[in-house]
Parts: C-alpha cells; sequence; structure tokens
C-alpha cells in the first residue's frame, strides 16, 4: 500500500529479487503469493525438498536415519514453495 500511495507499482507488477538465501526467500515467496508477478534469484534454489535432502541429512531428533517416507513427510510443507510446475 505505501508504494502504491508513492505511485511506485505499475498496474500491480510486484518483483523480488535476492542473492544466495535472499535468492531462494524470492522464489519462494513468487510460488507462495500471486500477487507476487516476478522473482529473480542470484545464487539460490527454487526446489526446497530437493534442497533439504541434500544440506540436512534425514535423521531423526535421535539422529537415527529417518526412512525415505518419513523425511518425505517432514518435508512436505515446503512443496507450497517450490517453483516445481509453476515456471512458464
Amino acid at each position: 500500500a505505501h508504494f502504491e500511495r508513492l505511485g511506485l507499482i505499475a498496474d500491480g507488477r510486484i518483483g523480488v529479487a535476492g542473492a544466495s538465501m535472499g535468492g531462494m526467500t524470492a522464489l519462494g515467496a513468487f510460488a507462495r503469493f500471486p500477487w507476487i508477478r516476478a522473482a529473480a534469484s542470484l545464487m539460490g534454489s527454487g526446489y526446497y525438498r530437493s534442497l533439504a535432502q541434500t544440506l540436512y541429512p534425514p535423521l531423526d531428533e535421535e539422529g537415527e536415519a529417518l526412512s525415505p517416507a518419513a523425511f518425505a513427510a517432514r518435508t512436505a510443507v515446503l512443496a507450497e514453495y517450490e517453483l516445481e510446475g509453476r515456471l512458464e
């Protein structure tokens, strides 16, 4: 609303950008919020579930390995922020 009052938003065209974690955040916001119309990421991934599997070992609270199904269930909440199936 603030930037609209200043006349800085043309026809509802809002974009976000970021680098590294900021790029990941920009892509997640783009996937999640339909009013964001464009996103640019410099060195950030928009594929959170596969990134989680790479960065964080699939372990439970005691350090024991989770089954693939349990890890998938734990990271399912990330799906609504992923770019998969949302790019033109």
